[in-house]
């Protein structure tokens, strides 16, 4: 027979687990999804959840734009998180130049007018740039806005881009990922003529001298995974990716972060 302060303590030591259990797993199932559904301007969302034949990736956000599979790249989850895994050597999703791509950042329809894209992404080649997603073709005339990551600089970095036809716009975030097969969340914000911004988790970097007021319109293919030139592929998983006509808060940034990071055990 257990005494009564014994069981106090048992009942301490759940309620600690749970609450150490919120900290690390977050809510993970509705509001994950209903939280990137619910972005201001949004343009596209591919969690990789969803796929149609022949591995065609389905866009979310209800506007249609699905990307259409190149390569052998292989669907897949991670404990809850979809995924779709890049080999390196020709995967990459894409989709040929439509007006609702074509994010200039003056959109006068939206309030708080600009640019955000992000998703989460693992590295299996740490030592190579990889292009995460954007319009890039590689020449700072047939670029519009890129997210990448640059494991061959160091320190290794990811870096956030945009183009206005006569010169690129960087910003480089300097802490990573050092380390193959770890996930993170990186996102990246053009606010016009203010600010570039760009995240890895929780860090950010960024800059506000001379920012250009517009992006270029570019014809190249939107993509993940690959320039649209095919160039420096990704060797590694991506999964949640979005893209916005709007210049997003800090608050709601940092809120995808927060709200999903339990799916991928950060």
């Amino acid at each position: 027979m257990f005494d009564n302060n014994y069981m106090a303590l048992v009942e301490k030591i759940v309620t600690l687990e749970r609450r150490v259990g919120d900290i690390r797993y977050p809510e993970i199932t509705a509001p994950v999804i209903s939280s990137y559904l619910a972005l201001p301007g949004l343009r596209g969302f591919w969690p990789m959840s969803s796929v149609g034949d022949g591995g065609l990736c389905e866009d979310l956000s209800g506007q249609g734009r699905d990307l259409t599979y190149n390569g052998n790249p292989v669907y897949g989850f991670d404990n809850i998180a979809p995924y779709i895994d890049f080999d390196g050597t020709g995967d990459y999703l894409s989709r040929a130049d439509e007006s609702g791509l074509d994010i200039l950042g003056n959109e006068s329809y939206i309030e708080n007018p600009g640019l955000t894209l992000g998703g989460w992404f693992n590295f299996t080649n740490v030592t190579q740039i990889a292009c995460c997603m954007g319009k890039i073709g590689g020449l700072v005339t047939n670029t519009s806005y890129f997210l990448n990551y640059r494991g061959d600089l160091s320190p290794k970095r990811t870096q956030f881009g945009i183009s206005d036809s006569s010169s690129f716009y960087t910003i480089g975030n300097q802490n990573g990922p050092n380390n193959a097969d770890e996930w993170n969340f990186l996102a990246g914000r053009l606010t016009p003529s203010t600010e570039i911004k760009q995240w890895i988790n929780n860090i950010t970097a960024s800059a506000t001298t001379s920012i250009p007021a517009t992006t270029i319109n570019t014809s190249v293919d939107f993509t993940i995974g690959a320039y649209s030139t095919l160039g420096v592929p990704l060797s590694g998983k991506a999964s949640m990716c979005f893209l916005c006509t709007a210049a997003l808060s800090d608050t709601i940034i940092n809120h995808l972060y927060q709200v999903s990071r339990g799916m991928f055990g950060v």
